[in-house]
Parts: C-alpha cells; sequence; structure tokens
C-alpha cells in the first residue's frame, strides 16, 4: 500500500505537491469513485486509479549511469546554451540527474526516474559514499592531506573527508559523504591548492568500470548498494 498522490508522483503524472492539488480538485479516481482525501492509501497492483478518466498505470523505473563530460551540466532544464546531461541518454522514459557535478567536472552521474532512491542517494543521513580522482596543478604535502581528513571549515559547517589515498604527488583519490556543492573543490580551494581534474569514480556501488566520457549504460536497481 502507499498514498496516492506518492502513486501519481512516481507514474509521472506531476509532483507529489501538485498531486495533491489534483487529488483536491477532484480529479482522482480509484476503482471507479472519485477520491478528494489526500491520505488516501491505494495498492497499485490491484487497484485502477485514473486521473480526469484516463488510467494511470505504474511507471517502470530506469537507471541510466553515466560518465558525464566536462563542459556539461547535471540538469534537467536549459540554462542558456550549456549542454545538459539529459541529453546523453534517451528521452523517454523521463529522467533527471541525482545529485549535482559541477560544469568543470567530470565522472559518474545516476539519472532515474525514482524519486526515493534519488532522495535517499541525496539525504546525509543514509551516508552515500562519493569517490573522486583528483589531480592538483601542484604537490600536496602531507599536512594538507591531514587537514582534509580532520575538517576544513566551509559556510556548511566543517567538511571532512572520509578517505583520502595518494596516487602520486599531485593525484589522490578522495571519499566523502556529504556531498556539498563543490566540497571537494571548496575544502583545497581553503588550503591553497588549485585543481587540474576531478573526476568521480564511484558512489554507492556504481562505478564508473572503463566507460568513456559521454557514455552511459542502463544498471539493475540492486548495483546501486543503499
Amino acid at each position: 500500500m502507499m498514498r496516492l498522490a506518492r502513486f501519481l508522483a512516481q507514474a509521472g503524472v506531476a509532483s507529489r505537491r501538485k498531486s495533491e492539488d489534483i487529488i483536491r480538485g477532484r480529479h482522482v479516481a480509484v476503482n471507479g469513485r472519485i477520491v478528494t482525501i489526500v491520505g488516501t492509501n491505494v495498492d497499485p497492483a490491484n487497484d485502477s486509479i485514473s486521473v480526469d478518466g484516463k488510467r494511470v498505470s505504474p511507471e517502470t523505473f530506469v537507471y541510466y549511469l553515466v560518465h558525464k563530460p566536462v563542459g556539461y551540466v547535471c540538469s534537467a532544464k536549459q540554462q542558456g546554451t550549456d549542454k545538459l546531461i539529459i541529453e546523453l541518454v534517451p528521452k523517454q522514459p523521463r529522467v533527471y540527474p541525482v545529485g549535482r557535478l559541477d560544469k568543470d567536472s567530470s565522472g559518474l552521474v545516476l539519472l532515474t526516474n525514482d524519486g526515493d532512491l534519488a532522495m535517499k542517494l541525496m539525504h546525509p543521513r543514509y551516508g552515500a559514499e562519493k569517490k573522486y580522482e583528483v589531480t592538483l596543478v601542484n604537490s600536496i604535502p602531507r599536512a594538507s592531506i591531514e587537514r582534509l581528513l580532520r575538517g576544513v571549515r566551509l559556510r556548511e559547517g566543517i567538511a571532512r573527508a572520509d578517505a583520502v589515498e595518494r596516487l602520486s604527488g599531485k593525484k589522490l583519490h578522495i571519499v566523502v559523504h556529504q556531498g556539498w556543492h563543490r566540497q571537494i573543490r571548496r575544502m583545497l580551494g581553503r588550503l591553497g591548492h588549485d585543481i587540474e581534474s576531478l573526476v568521480r569514480i564511484s558512489e554507492a556501488g556504481m562505478t564508473l568500470s572503463a566507460m568513456k566520457p559521454g557514455e552511459y549504460r542502463t544498471i539493475a536497481r540492486n548495483e546501486i548498494t543503499i
């Protein structure tokens, strides 16, 4: 069983809040009867649900793992002349990027129509780990690595790396779970280090493997460990 508004949102009818308005407006019928109570529970497997007389079917969830190239933005809405990450996957069913990866960075981004999963991946409470490969302009000293682990003050609070592995003088693997906006760049910037390239290589069990920038592949829900 699930709430009617949640079912409508997951089926792609409208957002959760807009779905509630649609219910209150007497547009929704369950098993032939108009329903106006937002908290109504339905069984998608057995109940017949329609909006303005049109049957609504549960949406099949899809999961696209994309290797975002530098220069693309993680948005479903056009912003000027920016290239959108959604242009790299099929247009139907409609999907959305989960979380953000800034325009100047590349790497793993999940696109899906599974709203519940997206919420879990983005909410700090669930602790989804993200791993980045960072190449710096100059070599980084041990003291800076220790600071990343102890914490760097940003406007949201103290940002900490969960793990840091030095691959070479200028190359690191950094693991975080906080997911603040441009967090890695800002942490290293506060310590005086400029970034040459930043690539997200894994998140919540998903990995780029041998994917090239601009490529995508369809994955199963059980490949996402959250």
